[in-house]
């Protein structure tokens, strides 16, 4: 489970990593917590399609898995993202911050049966609130990036 290096970052395969809202969601709680059980993380899938969203994280360079006995824990390999891509991290959680719908935003100070209560009840509004979500993020992320990729060096694809 290495990390990608910085040479082996790809500005694709992380924006694609951040384009997912559970991706995201994982994301922001990694930021507001520093470092994360996998089994603590607050989302809404199976632990099977949680590993999937993990795995594209991590061979992205989003995240670092950290191994200790039967646990991995989680964090964001801040300095590196912001080494490659400046402000791309901070344009893309400060998008989602926005566009979390407010529903969301409290439930998620609250316990995993009331974060339940509200997916269930609010799960229609949800969709519709992470379709925009996932769009503003990848506008806004895309913005932050145009700079950066116009006066990266090009590479012989040879």
């Amino acid at each position: 489970m290495a990390d990608p290096t910085l040479e082996q970052f790809d500005l694709t395969a992380v924006l694609h990593a951040l384009s997912d809202p559970t991706r995201l969601a994982v994301v922001a709680q990694l930021d507001h917590v520093g470092e994360m059980s996998c089994g603590c993380l607050d989302v809404s899938v199976a632990k099977s399609t949680l590993s999937q969203h993990l795995r594209v994280l991590r061979e992205a360079g989003v995240t670092h898995t950290r191994p200790d006995g039967n646990q991995r824990w989680l964090s964001i390999r801040r300095e590196a993202l912001d080494t490659e891509f400046p402000n791309l991290l901070d344009a893309v959680l400060a998008a989602h911050s926005r566009s979390t719908p407010v529903s969301m935003v409290n439930a998620a100070s609250t316990s995993s049966a009331s974060m339940t209560e509200v997916v269930s009840r609010s799960s229609v509004p949800m969709v519709d609130a992470v379709s925009r979500q996932s769009a503003q993020v990848l506008d806004s992320a895309s913005r932050s990036v145009a700079p950066m990729v116009e006066s990266a060096p090009m590479l012989d694809p040879c």
